[in-house]
Order: structure tokens, then C-alpha cells, then sequence
């Protein structure tokens, strides 16, 4: 069946391609790395760098600067690693587009001081925070920061395999952790690896496919296949699809322009990784969390920002309220 990821004059997939697709995923899984991507790059060019998507980038850019409910910090760790690939410029960096915000939950904080480990390479995990988190994706997702500075119990890949029979959150934290482990050489890059890998790019396709406009899933699923490596199985009717999906205020919303939803900055950032990744298929190979070679200069802001998250108010009796109110330094 031929998806239609906006509208009925958008270029889907024909049945016949669709099957040649299918065909090849199989393949994939089957047979060893090199012969897959053979396969694949004959049927399914790639499709990077045919267009530019220079203007439709920048309005996403100016959309993550206007105020949005939906601001979490999380969402600009994954800017700052944009910033960095593609050389968006130090406004882009964490601590230059850190908001005011209200942490719902103790939960909350603590998960985002975990995640600080992305931007401070020399933070040493917490033990016990760690053994906090939530067991399952949560848990992956903290232990794959720091499993450069700590010795695992076990083979991480054994847990992400496992993680990532789930759908949704459970495969995309898988994604991330794969890649975290890879790009600090907690495991080898061995035949276990590349099946791992392979694995865990059918299930992002499945999960692109199983979305029926171009929602934060569908944006997650496209954004993380590039982050894998696998930029040869990106298709036209994506890329497209991804373009036209975008709001007039320059960003993407969570459900698809069919729900006719406001803009949120979690799809917006996942749609710009796409658009830059297709804009500049040539950018540099880098880590997503920060080495010591990574603006050092910035460090004493960084640290400053972690330091005030490490300083939450009490709860109040309104939920609304939020845990702690902290304000750029």
C-alpha cells in the first residue's frame, strides 16, 4: 500500500517500489553489511543534497528562539549537537539557547542532571542517582552516557537488543544508546555490532512507515536512521513530505499538519536534523555528547547551569508551580 504521509497530491511510494523496498529491508536483515548496502544503494538511490533546503532551515531555526510551552531543556541537547555538526553557530550551543523553566517533578531533575554528562565530559556518573532512574529505557539511556567512564556489568549491546523489540520511546532511546556506546567505544564495532545495527534501522523504517503523516515519530524515525548511518535508505517522498509538512510559524507539530496542531519544539528539532543532515551530507563525523577538545570555554557556563539545577525548591502545593525555577546565569 502506497503511504501518503501529507496530502493526496503528495509523491508516495508506488506499490511496486514499495514491494522492492520491502524486498531489500529482508535482504538486509539476511545478508552481511556490505552486500545489503549494495543492494539498497541500486534500488533506492540516495537522495542527499538535491534540493536546498537553506530557507526552510532557517525558519525552523528562528521558530526554537520564539517562546513555546513545549520547551524542555532536553530538546536542546539535541540542538547542541547540531550546532556543533553543522556549524550553526554558538547562539545554538546549550547554554546560549537555555531557557527559564519549571521542573515538574524530582524525576525531572535528576534525569536532566544524568544528562549533563553529554555536556561535561569530565562528570563522573552518580551511582546512586543512576540507580534511581526508571529500569528499562531511562535506565539504557543514563548508563549509555557514561559507559566510557565506568566498566559495565554487562555487554550494553545485549540491553539495547533487548530494548529494542519495544516500540517508541523504548527503540528510540535503543537508537541513542547504540550510537552513544559506539561513539565512545564501549563495544567493538564487530559483526554483533553490524547486525545490531541493521536491526535496529528495519525497526525505524517499520516505525516511518507505521506513522500516517509526518509526526514527531515519523521525524524521530527519519532523524535517527541518518544518526545511524544509514543515509543511503533515505527516500525522496521523506524528504519532501518533511518540507511540506512545515508551519507557518517555521516549525513542525507533534501529530502532522492533518491535526492541524500548534508547533512544538521536540518535532522541529527532529525535522531540522533531517533537513541539515540532507543540506550538508558532507558535514563532519562527530560524537553527540562533548569531548574535552569542545568549546572549553564554555565549561564554566555549563557547570554553572548544572550547579543550578543541583538546587531545586521544595514542591508547592500547586502542580502547576513546578519543582525549581531556574533562570539562565
Amino acid at each position: 500500500m502506497c503511504v501518503d504521509f501529507n496530502n493526496a497530491s503528495s509523491r508516495c511510494l508506488t506499490k511496486s517500489r514499495r514491494i522492492i523496498f520491502l524486498t531489500v529491508l529482508v535482504v538486509m536483515v539476511a545478508a552481511n553489511k556490505s552486500e545489503a548496502r549494495q543492494l539498497v544503494s541500486t534500488d533506492i538511490p540516495p537522495v542527499l543534497a538535491q534540493d536546498d533546503y537553506t530557507t526552510v532551515i532557517d525558519r525552523g531555526l528562528m521558530f526554537l528562539h520564539m517562546p513555546n510551552p513545549s520547551y524542555h531543556p532536553f530538546n536542546f541537547l539535541f540542538l547542541d549537537y547540531l550546532a556543533r555538526k553543522f556549524d550553526l553557530g554558538d547562539d545554538y550551543l546549550y547554554e546560549n539557547m537555555y531557557r527559564f523553566h519549571k521542573f515538574r517533578s524530582d524525576y525531572e531533575v535528576l534525569m536532566l542532571r544524568l544528562a549533563f554528562g553529554l555536556l561535561l565530559p569530565h562528570l563522573e556518573p552518580d551511582m546512586k542517582s543512576l540507580a534511581l532512574t526508571q529500569p528499562g529505557a531511562d535506565r539504557l539511556m543514563m548508563n549509555a552516557i557514561y559507559c566510557g567512564r565506568q566498566t559495565p556489568a554487562l555487554d550494553i549491546r545485549d540491553v539495547i537488543a533487548e530494548q529494542a523489540q519495544r516500540e517508541g520511546y523504548d527503540l528510540i532511546v535503543a537508537v541513542l544508546a547504540f550510537q552513544w556506546g559506539l561513539e565512545q567505544g564501549c563495544f567493538a564495532s564487530d559483526e554483533k555490532t553490524e547486525a545490531l545495527r541493521d536491526e535496529l534501522a528495519a525497526q525505524l523504517v517499520d516505525m516511518i512507515y507505521g506513522e500516517p503523516d509526518v509526526t514527531a515519530a515519523m521525524l524521530e524515525g527519519v532523524a535517527l536512521l541518518l544518526y545511524l548511518g544509514e543515509t543511503h535508505m533515505l527516500l525522496p517522498q521523506w524528504i519532501e513530505a518533511i518540507v511540506r509538512a512545515q508551519q507557518e510559524d517555521g516549525g513542525w507539530s507533534v501529530l502532522g499538519p492533518k491535526a492541524a496542531q500548534p508547533s512544538e519544539h521536540y518535532p522541529t528539532l527532529r525535522a531540522l536534523w533531517v533537513l541539515l543532515e540532507a543540506q550538508f551530507p558532507f558535514a563532519k563525523s562527530i560524537p553527540f555528547a562533548r569531548t574535552p577538545l569542545d568549546v572549553p570555554q564554555s565549561d564554566v557556563r555549563i557547570e554553572a547551569l548544572f550547579d543550578a539545577v543541583a538546587r531545586p525548591t521544595p514542591l508547592s502545593d500547586d502542580p502547576d508551580a513546578g519543582l525549581a525555577d531556574n533562570a539562565q546565569p
